[in-house]
Parts: C-alpha cells; sequence; structure tokens
C-alpha cells in the first residue's frame, strides 16, 4: 500500500507542476508577434531556471515553452507566411529542449522515490526504537 501512496504523491507534484503550465487558448486579437516575444523570453527564463538548478520551475518554464510553440502558436491566424522561419526556429529549439523536459520530469519523479525512501527509513527506524 506504501508503493500506492507513494506513487500519488509523486503524481501529485507533477499533476501540480502541470497545471502551472495550461494550454494557452489562442487570442487572435493579440498579434502572433507578441506570441514569439513570449517564447523568446520563456526561453530565456529557461536558461535562467536550468542555471539556477530549481528543477521544479525549470520543468514549468520549459513545460510552458513547449506548449506555446508546439500548441498555442499555430492555432493564431497569423501563423505561417513571413514567420515561417521564426516559428522554424522556435520549433528546432523545441526538439532540442524535449530531451530536457523529460529529464527534469525523470528527475523530478526520482526526487519523490528519494523522500518517500527517507521517510520509510525514517518510520522503521522509530518502530524499531519503541520495540
Amino acid at each position: 500500500m506504501s508503493g500506492n501512496a507513494g506513487e500519488s504523491k509523486s503524481v501529485s507534484l507533477l499533476s501540480s507542476l502541470n497545471a502551472q503550465a495550461p494550454v494557452l487558448q489562442v487570442q487572435q486579437n493579440i498579434p502572433i508577434e507578441r506570441y514569439y516575444r513570449s517564447a523568446s523570453l520563456l526561453l530565456r527564463q529557461v536558461d535562467e531556471y536550468r542555471a539556477s538548478q530549481d528543477t521544479s520551475t525549470y520543468y514549468v518554464f520549459l513545460l510552458r515553452y513547449m506548449q506555446l510553440v508546439l500548441q498555442t502558436i499555430p492555432e493564431h491566424a497569423g501563423f505561417g507566411g513571413g514567420r515561417a522561419a521564426a516559428y522554424r526556429g522556435l520549433r528546432q529549439e523545441a526538439g532540442r529542449l524535449m530531451s530536457e523536459l523529460e529529464r527534469a520530469k525523470g528527475e523530478l519523479e526520482g526526487m519523490r522515490v528519494s523522500v518517500e525512501r527517507s521517510e520509510r527509513r525514517e518510520r522503521r527506524e522509530q518502530r524499531e526504537q519503541r520495540e
């Protein structure tokens, strides 16, 4: 039963982080250039959080970038045309970052497992002391 509880804790951590990066609905009245600028700013923040080794925040900003580039921007009426080269660059960057996103997700899952093992060890030691 403790395995299931640990699994749900891990899932809830990732669920909580995923909730911080919702897929944005396209607002056609906002110029597509703003979406491209947002993608560039997110990429800068990804670099900052990568350097700070804050895995949780790094994961959230990676996810936000990926969703903006791969899901939101292509839905905009202004997508394509003269901005195709700019989008290709963002998409190539997203492809490069996909492995980093998966690695960060794995680290977060691993951190949860490590914490759970420590908690189980502490409970076992407490039981042994009482006996």
